[in-house]
């Protein structure tokens, strides 16, 4: 399963809000194996976690070049 880590807590540094309207990548060993456009008003932690990646039995995530999430977490 894919775990996002993208949810901004007190103090905690924001991955999101630079790289929001890039769209979301899956790679497992550099290569790209899922890819969904960015959404108009761009990416939500909540719109993120809403994503079905059941599929996706290992890989990391990334808004571009940013890294939001991985299978090994």
């Amino acid at each position: 399963m894919l775990t996002f880590i993208t949810e901004q807590k007190d103090g905690e540094p924001d991955t999101i809000t630079s790289h929001m309207h890039k769209n979301l990548t899956v790679k497992v060993e550099d290569v790209i194996v899922f890819e969904l456009k960015a959404p108009k008003a761009g990416w939500s932690h909540q719109q993120l976690e809403q994503i079905n990646l059941d599929n996706v039995e290992y890989g990391e995530a990334y808004l571009g070049d940013q890294w939001v999430g991985s299978t090994e977490v």
